[in-house]
């Protein structure tokens, strides 16, 4: 299977987006490692296509570092691995969200509520 072929052929207007060599190089590398993940070697055009229109929600650099985190550290694990990262990396790059608690975290509740230690000493 051809990796560069198809994706430039059927997957020209998302790599368009990726405007440097590099950037595409690295795509092409991305999915000639993750296509060995299935048991016939191969991967469909249309699951490239799909992982391409979803990369769309994230920053460019976001992606370009997430596939090179993912081929750097779990070269054995699917798309969806990659996906993690990509959320992951855009979340902390927008900012942590706050804990669902009333905007308490879980330090604040322990300091809040008093507690008589003196059982302990004997």
């Amino acid at each position: 299977m051809n990796v560069e072929k198809v994706l430039k052929e059927e997957c020209g207007d998302y790599l368009k987006r990726y405007s440097t060599a590099e950037h595409q190089q690295l795509i092409i590398t991305y999915w000639d490692t993750v296509r060995f993940t299935r048991k016939t070697g191969t991967i469909s055009a249309n699951i490239i296509k799909t992982e391409l229109a979803y990369w769309e929600k994230f920053d460019i650099d976001v992606v370009i570092r997430a596939l090179r985190a993912h081929l750097s550290q779990r070269r054995e694990y699917k798309e969806s691995y990659t996906r993690g990262i990509m959320r992951n990396m855009q979340e902390k790059k927008k900012g942590k969200k706050a804990p669902k608690e009333k905007g308490r975290s879980t330090a604040d509740n322990f300091n809040a509520t008093p507690r008589d230690l003196n059982f302990l000493i004997k």
